[in-house]
């Protein structure tokens, strides 16, 4: 019920025209679709740097590309890369975003029938939207992350997963994205709207 379906992919690919290993190649009699089969073709990260990765923190960076994101660069994901992991590792949940937050307190700002927000309605009202926001905020700024244009981005083998990256792709052009499980991040700053249907919603954040 809290989990939002942030991302995905709104781009046109798919085939690089020169791979840079077996990995990255169409599957034998594939031909390119969509915006890849027009004009010259979409050719993503080839002949660029090749970057290995296996944590978000090597995944940001390798989209960096060294201070050249829209170099070319061919980024190969080893595993599961978890968009709030932490830069020592560790997972970040809620509270790491927004200490002091909950939900419970958050949902009684509606009133009983849960239909009508009131920053005083309690005394914890306004921090509790202030909280939500912030949190929310600082939520988006760490699963976010924004593939530059001139790239590939693979899954090497069968298992390589995106979890939780709310990964954008609408910014560049020239961009090949394949061979990726993705996850939708979980949302831990949903917020209730009691119009939305007969019964209300849990939506992605907005005022309050």
């Amino acid at each position: 019920m809290r989990r939002a379906a942030a991302l995905l992919l709104g781009l046109s690919l798919l085939w690089p025209a020169a791979p840079a290993s077996a990995a990255d190649r169409a599957p034998a009699g594939r031909a390119p679709t969509g915006w890849a089969s027009a004009g010259p073709g979409t050719t993503g990260g080839a002949g660029g740097r090749t970057w290995t990765v296996d944590t978000r923190a090597e995944l940001k960076a390798a989209l960096a590309n060294d201070g050249e994101p829209t170099a070319p660069k061919l980024i190969r994901v080893v595993g599961d890369i978890d968009g709030h992991e932490s830069e020592n590792g560790s997972l970040l949940g809620e509270q790491d975003y927004a200490p002091g937050y909950d939900l419970g307190r958050y949902m009684s700002c509606f009133g009983e029938d849960g239909s009508s927000w009131s920053d005083t309605r309690f005394g914890h009202c306004k921090q509790q939207r202030q909280l939500r926001q912030t949190g929310s905020n600082k939520e988006k700024a760490q699963i976010q992350l924004t593939v530059p244009s001139n790239t590939t981005l693979v899954g090497a083998g069968r298992d390589a997963r995106l979890l939780g990256v709310f990964l954008t792709v609408n910014t560049g052009s020239n961009i090949i994205v394949r061979n990726l499980h993705l996850e939708a991040p979980v949302d831990h700053f949903t917020g209730w709207s009691p119009d939305d249907g007969a019964r209300g919603s849990w939506n992605a954040r907005s005022t309050p």
